[in-house]
């Protein structure tokens, strides 16, 4: 059965953020979620805005197939639903639940949710006039923040309300849980720098080029030469430049040694 107890435990107050050697743990895990979700949801909402209104969808051939895409995508879910495991964990196993933990748990789960929706936004559509390469800032933001939330936490390292020391199994469970938190917000930092989901180009560059290709190849094919007694004009199809000078310099050669018949029009005949 559940027990929900008060909001910071052994009565404490959220009004003291420092306490026995370290941050207080009501303080931190309500203070931390609080900035991240204010963060993606608020920057996020003008975020998505700007693409809805200014942006457009990228064609499928320029969104990139990578698995690291998909790391980052796996990332963002499994810290969007690691709270809310600990928190069912510690109602269920590990005594009373206490408000911190249930906000901290809330809050956690829509802040990831939200970053995975803006990097699935990221992924799908881009700004109309953009031309630069890589993620938003509000994802790297984000990113940053969560990251440097779990080295705050090494700050309390000699606080005994915190699980440094690995005491009993629910200390030993959040550290696993710090731990795990730690590797998938510094993998995501990492992999937001490089951006695998995004074209590796800047999009409208993209566009350009596949425009380019396309007046290419609507463009007729090269005029057809000929070897006359000048050079190169008429009934060969040279497809470079250098090859029209090669053929140029075998006419020659060959109106020299005598090995080429001049026709009626003056072209060469083999």
């Amino acid at each position: 059965m559940v027990v929900v107890g008060s909001y910071c435990p052994g009565n404490g107050t959220i009004s003291q953020p420092w306490t026995q050697q370290g941050f207080s743990p009501c303080f931190y895990f309500t203070l931390v979620p609080t900035v991240l979700l204010s963060v993606c949801l608020l920057l996020g909402a003008l975020q998505y805005a700007c693409y809805a209104r200014f942006g457009r969808a990228m064609e499928p051939k320029h969104i990139p197939r990578s698995r690291l895409y998909h790391a980052q995508v796996f990332l963002s879910l499994l810290l969007a639903v690691q709270p809310l495991g600990a928190l069912l964990w510690q109602g269920l196993a590990a005594g009373p639940l206490y408000g911190y933990a249930l906000l901290y748990g809330c809050l956690s789960a829509g802040g990831w949710g939200c970053a995975l929706g803006l990097l699935q936004l990221e992924h799908t559509r881009v700004l109309a006039q953009d031309r630069t390469r890589g993620h938003g800032t509000v994802l790297l933001l984000f990113w940053a923040l969560a990251f440097a939330a779990e080295n705050l936490a090494l700050v309390s390292w000699r606080s005994p309300l915190w699980w440094w020391s690995l005491g009993d199994a629910p200390q030993k469970v959040q550290f696993s849980l710090w731990v795990l938190r730690y590797v998938c917000t510094f993998t995501l930092f990492v992999l937001g720098m490089k951006a695998p989901g995004l074209p590796h180009k800047p999009y409208m560059l993209l566009v350009n080029e596949d425009e380019r290709d396309v007046e290419n190849r609507q463009v007729g094919p090269p005029v057809p030469r000929r070897c006359w007694g000048g050079g190169c004009r008429g009934a060969e199809v040279v497809t470079t430049t250098g090859q029209c000078w090669v053929i140029a310099v075998v006419c020659e050669v060959s109106i020299l040694l005598g090995k080429g018949s001049v026709g009626p029009t003056g072209s060469l005949g083999w």
